[in-house]
């Protein structure tokens, strides 16, 4: 038996489960809508010492995983689960900032905006350098300018990369979700192109304004999202990168809307990060129980 909380980021959902050590076959389990809780991932943390020692320090370790099991380096809609998760349990105040430390070390600045009712996110730094998204063959940045060949049609896309990678696809209107299911798990599992395989986005520019962005979204490990935070600081990056749109944008994700802020003026322009905003509510709790059923 295990206690878990299980929340939502507009409709993208996330268990919460404390200090656990769990298997992989575990994980799929408990994120399995037939055989467990069912969720879009999982969150282990914090630890026991963060937990019963953090009163001064306040920097809290999470382990971010897909229902497929596998560890991710970071998420913008778990980041925000998680931030809810520690002012359930008592760990941080409204409007206390504090720091986030992903299972990769990847280091967010966040806190609880009360005023607002949201959870905001500093997801840090921005890169359009293919090697370090990764991608194969020499190093580059691709916007656009390397299009490939997809069930037949030729795909134009950006790749970017913020603690995770993206490729951001450029097209002539938005698509459904039918075409995001059959286009994006071959471009997300393409690993001749994308060794670490990689979340894909749909965007287009007769949808896309100066302040506000509609997107599709298919997220390497977990499939059709309705909404993510890591893939909407990818889109308004590229689309800003491109031209489409200014430095503070409302995303439109299927299940609900962000809000993306870009700070485009480190290091004289050559250096890009990005802030998250958004909401995340708890939706139930309880107990599971781990079966030695064969997923």
């Amino acid at each position: 038996e295990m206690d878990f909380v299980k929340y939502t980021a507009l409709g993208n959902t996330y268990i919460c489960v404390g200090a656990k050590q769990l298997t992989n076959k575990q994980i799929i389990q408990i994120c399995d809508v037939s055989w467990g809780v069912g969720s879009d991932g999982l969150l282990i943390g914090p630890t026991v010492e963060e937990e019963t020692n953090n009163a001064d320090n306040k920097s809290f370790t999470v382990h971010i995983y897909n229902p497929d099991g596998n560890e991710i380096e970071v998420s913008g809609n778990g980041s925000r689960i998680f931030c809810h998760y520690l002012l359930d349990r008592g760990l941080v105040t409204a409007n206390e900032q504090f720091t986030i430390i992903t299972g990769h070390n990847r280091k967010l600045k966040a806190h609880f905006d009360s005023s607002h009712g949201q959870f905001l996110i500093d997801m840090g730094h921005i890169t359009f350098t293919s090697t370090e998204i990764p991608m194969t063959g020499p190093r580059r940045e691709v916007l656009g300018n390397e299009p490939i060949s997809v069930e037949g049609k030729e795909v134009r896309f950006c790749a970017v990369q913020l603690g995770n990678p993206h490729c951001v696809v450029l097209c002539d209107s938005l698509p459904s979700e039918e075409e995001v299911r059959k286009v994006g798990p071959v471009l997300s599992n393409m690993v001749s192109l994308f060794p670490n395989k990689i979340n894909v986005q749909f965007i287009s520019k007769s949808t896309t304004t100066n302040d506000d962005i509609d997107i599709k979204i298919w997220e390497r490990g977990a499939g059709w999202t309705l909404a993510s935070g890591s893939s909407s600081c990818a889109t308004v990056a590229v689309a800003h990168k491109l031209g489409w749109c200014g430095d503070t944008v409302v995303v439109h994700c299927p299940g609900g809307d962000l809000t993306v802020k870009l700070d485009t003026a480190q290091a004289g322009g050559a250096s890009w990060e990005a802030s998250l905003r958004g909401p995340a509510h708890k939706v139930a709790e309880g107990t599971v129980l781990i079966q030695q059923q064969q997923l």
